[in-house]
């Protein structure tokens, strides 16, 4: 019960995040006229696809081995995922704005009984003549101890493939 209990508060808190960061996109957008100081921008978050797969390559949550429902990744016991989206049987992360440069470190509770480690090497991106561009760059993703490729197709987000 407590466990739901924090979970509906984490998701709680989160939407209120997200309305607003877009509040204040939304106040401080600004014509050619005025440009904006972008230290002073909230941009929308930036986000990370991770897949699990067998070493078959078998994805373990289409299988149903594990439910997106109950999934939690969490960053300083935040909870940074959606739980429960159904993009292609990923787990979909958001890398907080509030990040650091170099290692950040994620809990994957994928159940009661199974805790993961993924760690983030995130370097600060300079602003270039946008105030909104992704503000980290991945420079290596660990899950478990084990270096991952980051995949970066051109018109979606970055993903991993863990193999399990």
């Amino acid at each position: 019960m407590r466990n739901l209990l924090v979970k509906n508060h984490l998701k709680s808190m989160r939407i209120k995040l997200l309305l607003f960061t877009l509040s204040i996109m939304f106040f401080v957008s600004c014509d050619e006229n005025s440009r904006a100081d972008c230290a002073t921008v909230l941009c929308a978050a930036q986000s990370l696809s991770i897949e699990l797969v067998n070493a078959e390559g078998t994805n373990l949550i289409a299988n149903e081995t594990y439910s997106l429902e109950n999934i939690v990744v969490s960053k300083e016991d935040i909870q940074v995922n959606e739980s429960g989206n159904n993009m292609g049987q990923t787990i979909i992360i958001i890398i907080i704005i509030s990040g650091t440069e170099g290692d950040n470190v994620y809990q994957v509770v994928l159940n009661d009984s199974e805790t993961d480690t993924l760690v983030l090497d995130l370097q600060k991106n300079s602003p270039g003549s946008e105030c909104c561009s992704p503000p980290f760059t991945i420079k290596k993703a660990t899950y478990n101890g084990a270096e991952l490729e980051i995949i970066r197709p051109e018109s979606q987000m970055e993903k991993i493939v863990v193999v399990k």
